[in-house]
């Protein structure tokens, strides 16, 4: 109940008293408690000190600050005789009841029940007397908790401060409130409430944080249509429910009400100083009988395997309170639930039933819907498979997991079998027991084998155990942890000042790309200089040769993994001592012959053949031995070549000049 206390114009530095200050037009009006029953039972006997401090003029601040002791000082709780006064008033008298009243028998009571009954009837009284004293300004003067300062001006301002009059190291509080004439404000209606009608009762909400001048609230109905109004609980007024400092709600139930009749309902409000609200709009609410009984299936069967008859009835007597039926289907009884009908027949057909289809039927009003639980079934004759799923999708992980997904493209489907190879020429097998219901798998497959793949399909299922034809085939490589063998096979040649690389083919099958590495004699480590792709062997270096480099080729697979480099140096200074090539060719019906001449009178280790089939490009084709090179060649082919020499002394010559023959 000491939340009800509220803040208008609140400042306090501790816990045990608070105080509050509202402005009327010729006063100011002062309302302070004690904020736990010690405190309270503490003040009985000091009393309150209240003062007040002048701290505005016209706007300006008056020093030197002189408090001044206004009131009955100390301000106590009243006698007996006092209270008996006004005995023939409610709060005066429940207030004397919690003050003077002594419950003698659990007092006498020296155990732990007994002290546990003393003190929860402490606090309900405690609590009653606070509330008595809101709900009453006479009450609050009478327990010592009320003031009404008279001698104030409207060009002033004033902090008013209350303490204990005796002064306790327990209790030594202060509180203080800040107020003027100039804050009086004219009287503001509550917030307007909200209002439904739960089949029994007008039940009235509000969300209280919008009304927190305000402690408990009076509820008000009119039957003619607003032309008058009735108190529903004026003896016993609407207390707020505090569930945070952000969230507190008001709710009043109207059990009182005639069917079919419309009422109106607005809340007043009671704020500290027992002052009542203007009263709130209005908001109706027309009370409604509940709907009794449910809906029941008379027919539900399949005609022409394509549509379901379904019929229904109702008591005739509740008929006028509902508006009409709904009907609700689903595949399943766990499913989704669609509307299909909504209106005040008595007969529907549902002409796109499922293959399998529980149907429900509730009837409604404007209050409420009342679903039947038991549903009915309907099955219709399927012999037509389902359609094929569609764009299986997957890949493999470093962890040899396979993760699956395909699209389901028909609804009449229970779920899917998945089947699996390791050859596209061995027989698919399922990889599961049981039917998979979702449109993805994770499957788990060893990656210690020399198959590169694993291929999978799929079927759909209905509920007649229809099976649609196979998906395509999914073709899931296997994540590849093992890296393209070296690339060691490749020349370096000088041709115009510059420097070109040609290498041959990887020999692993899942090579994608090339990475040409470069690093010179100012480098400290390699670099990037090209990129090619599969097909691509050979790359020519726009940089101008100076001095010593060196060159290092990578292959790389489809899963990211290198091979190593394999470095090969050129030096500037050999090509000083590089001999030309004079390169010739020779036609004999599908035979070829390469002729070559040299000058330099060395001793030749070997000779590198160059070809290109079909303008690809340039690659090396054969290491042959002395100054000439035959083969035979097919129709339709162009055909060109180049050769290098390699002498005993691992010395290169210059590549020679290009032949071209076509057959």
């Amino acid at each position: 109940m000491l939340t009800m206390f509220s803040d208008f114009a609140l400042c306090q530095n501790q816990e045990n008293i608070k105080i509050i200050a509202n402005p009327s037009q010729k006063s100011i009006r002062l309302r302070w408690i004690p904020t736990n029953y010690s405190a309270w039972k503490f003040s009985l006997n000091s009393g309150y000190k209240l003062e007040r401090i002048t701290v505005l003029k016209n706007g300006i601040q008056v020093l030197p600050v002189k408090p001044k002791i206004i009131g009955t000082t100390p301000f106590k709780i009243s006698s007996e005789k006092d209270f008996e006064k006004y005995s023939s008033q409610k709060y005066p008298l429940i207030a004397a009841e919690c003050i003077f009243d002594s419950d003698e028998e659990s007092a006498t009571q020296i155990t732990p029940q007994g002290i546990f009954k003393k003190y929860n009837s402490d606090m309900m009284k405690f609590s009653v007397l606070l509330f008595c004293c809101d709900m009453d300004t006479l009450t609050a003067g009478l327990s010592g908790l009320y003031y009404e300062d008279f001698d104030v001006r409207k060009n002033e301002k004033y902090v008013y401060r209350i303490t204990f009059f005796q002064q306790d190291s327990l209790f030594n509080d202060t509180a203080y409130a800040f107020c003027g004439l100039s804050g009086y404000t004219d009287q503001k209606p509550c917030e307007k409430p909200e209002a439904y009608f739960d089949g029994k009762s007008a039940v009235i909400y509000l969300n209280t944080i919008g009304n927190k001048d305000f402690n408990c609230f009076f509820v008000e109905r009119s039957n003619d249509g607003g032309d008058s109004y009735q108190r529903l609980n004026s003896e016993t007024p609407v207390v707020k429910n505090y569930y945070s400092e952000k969230y507190s709600e008001v709710v009043f139930r109207d059990t009182s009400l005639v069917e079919n009749q419309k009422y109106l309902y607005r809340i007043i409000g009671v704020d500290s100083f027992a002052e009542e609200s203007l009263p709130s709009e209005s908001v109706e609410i027309q009370a409604v009988a509940k709907i009794n009984g449910y809906a029941d299936f008379t027919a539900c069967y399949p005609v022409d395997n394509n549509s379901v008859v379904l019929e229904w009835q109702f008591s005739e007597k509740d008929k006028k309170l509902i508006s009409g039926f709904k009907i609700y289907r689903s595949s399943s009884p766990d499913s989704v639930k669609d509307l299909i009908y909504s209106g005040l027949g008595e007969k529907f057909v549902d002409k796109n039933p499922f293959p399998d289809n529980y149907y429900y039927i509730s009837v409604f009003n404007g209050y409420e819907e009342k679903l039947n639980p038991f549903p009915s079934y309907a099955m219709l004759i399927d012999s037509i498979p389902p359609a094929k799923p569609d764009k299986p999708h997957g890949f493999c992980d470093s962890l040899g997991r396979v993760f699956l997904s395909w699209e389901n493209t028909d609804i009449d489907v229970k779920g899917f079998r998945l089947f699996y190879a390791e050859n596209l020429m061995h027989e698919f097998v399922p990889c599961l027991p049981s039917m998979l219901k979702d449109t993805f798998y994770v499957d788990t497959i060893s990656l210690k084998t020399l198959s590169k793949s694993v291929y999978y399909r799929l079927v759909a299922v209905d509920g007649r155990d229809n099976q649609s034809v196979f998906s395509d085939i999914l073709e899931v490589k296997r994540f590849d942890t093992v890296p393209p063998p070296v690339i060691r096979n490749f020349d370096i040649v000088q041709s115009n000042g510059k420097l070109k690389l040609i290498w041959q083919k990887s020999s692993a099958d899942d090579v994608v790309k090339y990475i040409v590495f470069k690093k010179s004699s100012s480098d400290n480590d390699y670099r990037v200089v090209a990129e090619t792709g599969y097909n691509t062997t050979c790359y020519k270096d726009k940089d101008t040769i100076n001095g010593e480099c060196v060159y290092g080729i990578v292959a790389v697979d489809g899963f990211g993994n290198k091979s190593d480099i394999y470095p090969r140096i050129f030096k500037e200074n050999y090509t000083e001592k590089q001999e030309s090539v004079d390169l010739k060719i020779k036609k004999n019906a599908d035979v070829i012959r390469l002729l070559w001449a040299e000058k330099s009178g060395k001793n030749i280790k070997s000779v590198i053949v160059y070809r290109s089939v079909n303008g690809s490009p340039l690659r090396t084709y054969k290491y042959v031995k002395g100054n000439v090179f035959e083969e035979k060649i097919s129709v339709g082919e162009s055909l060109t070549y180049c050769v290098k020499i390699i002498y005993t002394d691992d010395m290169q010559s210059l590549l020679s000049n290009e032949v071209y023959i076509e057959n």
